[in-house]
């Protein structure tokens, strides 16, 4: 291998490892802050399938997209409460918006709609979800 061939190889590997580097460092803050949101929740399965319960009674709607790492934050933050939420998938697999998003006007992933129509985008925490639907959050 001459000169200019091994430049080129140490550059490559630099780079790959440069790659690596980020992309673990992002893992590692993400995984840190739905870690945080769930122990900070400090409530028991059963009690959050009791509000994701309330909440869907009352008819709160959640609209999001796989792709997007709030949402999925969102979620987690339900743990298995999450089966009784009113989830909406507003993103086919091609990218595009469903059909059922763009009739309820969603432009911003997570959006929270709550039973007086009260639209919310962003990340919320279970408290404020609380206050906002009237569903009691069990400590």
């Amino acid at each position: 291998m001459n000169f200019e061939n091994k430049k080129v190889f140490w550059f490559v590997i630099s780079v790959v490892l440069l790659i690596f580097i980020i992309v673990v460092n992002g893992r590692l803050k993400t995984s840190t802050t739905i870690t945080s949101n769930i122990v900070s929740n400090n409530t028991s399965g059963s009690a959050l399938e009791r509000f994701a319960q309330c909440l869907t009674d009352k008819g709160v709607k959640l609209y999001g997209a796989y792709w997007c790492p709030h949402c999925r934050e969102q979620k987690e933050a339900f743990k298995e409460g999450l089966v009784n939420l009113t989830y909406i998938e507003c993103s086919n697999p091609d990218g595009s918006q469903t059909q059922a998003c763009r009739e309820a006007g969603i432009r911003a992933y997570p959006t929270w709609i709550f039973q007086d129509g009260k639209r919310i985008e962003g990340e919320l925490s279970l408290q404020k979800i609380s206050q906002l639907s009237g569903c009691k959050l069990e400590q």
